[in-house]
């Protein structure tokens, strides 16, 4: 019997895993049934926020609904007024206390034989207009692009701090937050993403395969258009939660068995709406139009509540994904 470990890089590697792997996602999926875990780094030791709900970008957060889930959103922008970025400093990723309290639960996981991804958090298209607001973020990029390029630098030298952090604790993966597009399509042209983002992107997750690591990136959306460049700058899988939004694009078809998807129902427009007799068969239709049988596909769920999908819906996806198999 494979490991969890031996599932989860055999299912990206298209090199024919036993079953399809699970993503943790309590209390759906639990770490003790889970392939692969995501490992998450913490704030430097003695940070202390200057006002209650502020991050270490300087964001401030607010929720309205923060026991259902809801993260909420950044209510004020530390750039906001570009006068200020002279004296902006961003997180330091080598400071004490970021990730070395991971140790003890990476030694216990290898020994359980998981899969194990560090997340670096939020990215670029989650911490620009988090840091600038949203209306700076996108007329930086046409009319002050050295303001773009400014923070586009501090973010990319934390998140590649990160990795060299999660190389030495020899993780399998890196896992990004990063939402590229909105639920039509493109938030700004492809030709400015591949200006400012892509080759970005592509360095850090060089250096990543170059020390071992696959790439993880979750982004919600219509990530059609994005697909292919996303393959092109090295990503291993995608982690989304609406594939009924384009997982019958053309270049979708053209990335089964290129890319592995880390997927469920969609959570917007299937799970909620199918009968519970037809999760089954709509869960393994999923399964057939993301990947092959030699792998690309990673099972996970929506484990918050703020979109009321039923339990009994969840399980049943789960309990499908568990019984899958290629005829």
């Amino acid at each position: 019997m494979m490991t969890g470990r031996e599932v989860v890089l055999r299912s990206l590697e298209f090199s024919c895993p036993e079953r399809i792997p699970l993503l943790e996602k309590d209390p759906f999926v639990t770490r003790k049934d889970a392939d692969m875990v995501i490992l998450y780094w913490r704030p430097r030791t003695g940070f202390v926020p200057l006002k209650s709900g502020m991050d270490e970008w300087g964001c401030m957060w607010k929720s309205m609904n923060p026991e259902a889930g809801d993260q909420g959103q950044v209510v004020e922008h530390p750039l906001f007024d570009w006068k200020k970025a002279s004296g902006y400093l961003f997180p330091d990723p080598f400071a004490p206390g970021r990730v070395e309290w991971l140790e003890p639960s990476v030694k216990d996981l290898r020994k359980s034989g998981k899969f194990l991804c560090g997340s670096l958090g939020h990215g670029p298209m989650h911490l620009m207009p988090d840091i600038r607001g949203f209306e700076g973020y996108l007329t930086d990029m046409v009319e002050y692009p050295e303001r773009t390029e400014f923070l586009l630098d501090g973010i990319f030298n934390f998140l590649t701090g990160l990795t060299l952090r999660y190389s030495g604790m020899k993780l399998d993966a890196i896992w990004i937050w990063d939402d590229q597009a909105t639920q039509n399509g493109l938030l700004f042209s492809i030709k400015t993403w591949c200006r400012f983002f892509k080759p970005r992107y592509t360095k850090l997750f060089d250096l990543a395969h170059s020390l071992g690591m696959k790439i993880f990136m979750h982004t919600c959306g219509h990530i059609g258009e994005h697909l292919p460049h996303l393959i092109d700058s090295g990503v291993d899988a995608i982690d989304n939660k609406q594939p009924s939004l384009w997982m019958d694009s053309p270049s979708a078809v053209l990335a089964k068995g290129r890319i592995s998807f880390s997927t469920c129902l969609d959570i917007q427009t299937t799970i909620n709406n199918i009968p519970l007799e037809k999760v089954e068969e709509e869960t393994s239709r999923l399964v057939r139009r993301l990947s092959i049988p030699s792998g690309g596909f990673i099972g996970t769920c929506y484990s918050s509540k703020d979109l009321g999908i039923p339990v009994e819906k969840t399980y049943r996806m789960i309990k499908s994904f568990k019984n899958f198999r290629w005829d």
